[in-house]
């Protein structure tokens, strides 16, 4: 007599069920760990372009030209001359992008002097943060497109 040891057809169907849900549980895992990744790296970015603007205006006297918003996708420095000026060493990070307008000539306190946005093309938040031509700045955090 032989004895053949083996799984039997429901045990290998409970084992691919249980393989099933715990794979559904870590995908729902992995959703929420890369948004959160991409909030971050906008949430960092932000930060660094706004530790560049305080960089750029260490002169009220003698602000950078003023220009219209300029957009950028790619990675790395500004492309834009003149938005360079205004963000002295800011680099655009990777798969995000990067709006900047600037305007020197308040002419009155509601206007503003300064806006950037920054989205994160797998994030589903952005940041935008504005300058106020009497001091006042405002950051927000808004439920949003990545990088449409």
């Amino acid at each position: 007599m032989r004895s053949e040891a083996g799984f039997t057809l429901i045990e290998l169907l409970t084992i691919i069920g249980i393989i099933g849900i715990l794979a559904s549980l870590s995908l729902t895992s992995y959703v929420y760990y890369k948004a959160s990744a991409a909030y971050a790296v906008a949430e960092t970015g932000m930060h660094d372009a706004q530790t560049a603007f305080e960089a750029g205006i260490v002169d009220p006297d003698n602000l950078p030209p003023s220009f219209a918003l300029v957009s950028q996708t790619a990675q790395g420095p500004i492309q834009d001359a003149v938005a360079s000026q205004l963000l002295p060493g800011y680099r655009v990070p990777r798969s995000a992008k990067f709006q900047v307008a600037f305007d020197k000539t308040c002419a009155a306190n509601e206007d503003s002097m300064a806006y950037m946005q920054l989205n994160h093309c797998q994030g589903d938040q952005y940041i935008t943060w504005e300058r106020f031509c009497d001091g006042v700045t405002i950051r927000l955090s808004i439920s949003g497109e990545g990088c449409s």
